[in-house]
């Protein structure tokens, strides 16, 4: 599996050579975008939509990740497993729209 810089300087080369440092550069600011862990006490999901979240506080490293869903009327994430409400520390969406 390539590594974010390497899958940027490829990019950047076949998209921009002209400009492939500064492309480089937007592809990682944007792939780290996508990666981020949002804490609950900043932001909650959607309602009713399905999103990765975490039971520690310092995601991602050493933290139990799992699917689920975010139910809005309680502020409750919901495991798909087993639809037990779970205390969350942190989530991010599973993809962006």
């Amino acid at each position: 599996m390539k590594t974010k810089k390497e899958a940027a300087q490829e990019y950047a080369q076949r998209t921009d050579k002209a400009n492939a440092e500064f492309v480089a550069e937007d592809f990682i600011a944007g792939v780290e975008f996508a990666q981020r862990w949002i804490s609950v006490k900043d932001e909650l999901p959607e309602e009713n939509g399905c999103c990765y979240f975490v039971k520690t506080p310092r995601p991602p490293k050493n933290c139990d990740v799992i699917v689920a869903e975010f139910c809005n009327r309680n502020d409750i994430f919901y495991s798909e497993s087993n639809d037990n409400p779970v205390e969350a520390t942190h989530w991010r969406p599973i993809e962006l729209k």
